[in-house]
């Protein structure tokens, strides 16, 4: 067996350098898709093209396979995991989210049903406030107040680093998603055009249904993507200008 190895050696350094370092770029792509010994390649590629073009072929291939990788997880990412996890519950599951399910869960909302404490549905509490109409100033405040009601009574988890903690690492931050439902019938007949007005002012379409829901009759959710890094009223502001922006395009 080792002299077989050997004879494989020998033949593989009498192939051209150039070829060699393509064979070693090709399969460090592959190795996004299939499983490749990504070390083993490297070292091979520093013994048959030494030190400066061993490591210059396999950046390369690494460098490659994380753009594609990158690409693909951007363009494809939702319908992959979709596919691979068929019920959000499963994740939540996996996550020890639902453990007790149902025990020790419920929903508190004032009569008027404007505003929601969910307790122990993902996060321990989902805080709502929301309203029918373009009222957002009012919808707002209303959260604020009551914020500052339950911060007398509670402790939140924060860190100075991430912000307020959460199940979810992309709520991670403000912890706020400020969204409307808006109809766009026009837009949504466009929607490389519509995703390039939500991307220049940091917005996420989803369906009414939230996330990985479709869009019904043309009506989207609409929210602000930004959450770490930004301010509440950043937030905000991010989904009143777009949102602003949307109306004018899908009215012109």
């Amino acid at each position: 067996m080792i002299e077989q190895i050997e004879s494989w050696l020998e033949i593989a350094k009498s192939i051209s350098p150039l070829y060699v370092g393509l064979i070693i770029f090709v399969l460090l792509c592959v190795d996004l898709f299939i499983a490749v010994p990504t070390l083993t390649l490297i070292i091979l590629a520093g013994y048959f093209l030494g030190f400066a073009f061993g490591t210059l072929f396999s950046v390369m291939g690494i460098m490659c396979a994380g753009v594609i990788g990158y690409t693909l997880s951007r363009r494809y990412g939702d319908k992959i995991l979709n596919f691979l996890i068929k019920d959000k519950d499963q994740r939540d599951e996996a996550a020890g989210l639902n453990r007790d399910w149902p025990s020790g869960r419920g929903i508190y909302h004032n009569e008027e049903k404007t505003f929601l404490v969910w307790v122990n549905e993902e996060d321990q509490l989902r805080i709502i406030s929301m309203d029918r109409g373009g009222n957002i100033k009012e919808v707002f405040a209303r959260l604020a107040y009551f914020l500052k009601e339950l911060e007398s009574k509670l402790d939140f988890a924060y860190n100075q680093h991430l912000g307020f903690i959460t199940s979810c690492p992309t709520n991670l931050g403000t912890a706020m998603r400020a969204s409307v439902h808006i109809k766009l019938p026009n837009l949504s007949a466009d929607m490389k055009k519509f995703e390039q007005i939500t991307d220049r002012y940091h917005l996420q379409i989803r369906g009414i249904h939230g996330e990985h829901s479709k869009s019904e009759e043309g009506i989207f959710d609409i929210s602000n993507k930004r959450r770490l890094g930004v301010s509440e009223v950043e937030c905000v502001q991010d989904m009143i200008d777009g949102v602003k922006a949307l109306i004018k395009i899908e009215m012109s």
